[in-house]
């Protein structure tokens, strides 16, 4: 049974089409951001920055170019399944506990 964290991460939203945009966000942008994010919590780990990365893969998967991309699409769900355990890792209490011994 998934507990509460892993369900409230599976329904994060993901990328909301805006009808005033005539265009997704650039791909390489959502990628600059996704990298900043993870080495930010990599320096000093986040329940916060863990679930942005979350967000922002989802956007990043919805992108058009991963359509005709499988091998990175693939990656990026991987990566997607790995974080959303991230952040419902640095959402239980003993995760601080643990990480400074």
């Amino acid at each position: 049974m998934e507990d509460h964290c892993m369900q409230a991460i599976r329904t994060l939203p993901g990328l909301e089409p805006d009808p005033a945009a005539d265009r997704p966000p650039r791909r390489d942008l959502l990628e600059a951001v996704l990298l900043y994010l993870m080495t930010r919590h990599t320096l000093q780990p986040s329940t916060g920055l863990a679930r942005g990365v979350v967000y922002h893969l989802r956007q990043l998967l919805d992108h058009p170019e991963l359509r005709t991309t499988p091998v990175d699409r693939s990656a990026y769900q991987e990566l997607l399944r790995s974080w959303m355990l991230i952040a419902c890792e640095d959402d239980r209490p003993d995760s601080a506990a643990i990480s400074r011994h």
